[in-house]
């Protein structure tokens, strides 16, 4: 679960620098598109992992 959020994380940061790079000297609509494209498809499952990997602890540690 880690790995997957480390690598979803390399992505958000690597769509980041895109972004900054082509967005303003191309069109800014670009700009936009990209943060709400890279909320959802990289962030929003690192937040999840990160809820889902303390539910699981809390869980093991209930049942240890």
């Amino acid at each position: 679960m880690k790995d997957a959020e480390k690598i979803h994380l390399q992505a958000f940061t690597l769509s980041i620098l895109v972004m900054v790079l082509f967005g303003f000297r191309k069109d800014p609509r670009f700009f936009y598109f990209m943060i709400l494209f890279n909320l959802i498809i990289n962030l929003y499952p690192v937040l999840v992992q990160r809820y889902n990997r303390n539910r699981i602890c809390r869980i093991k540690n209930l049942y240890q």
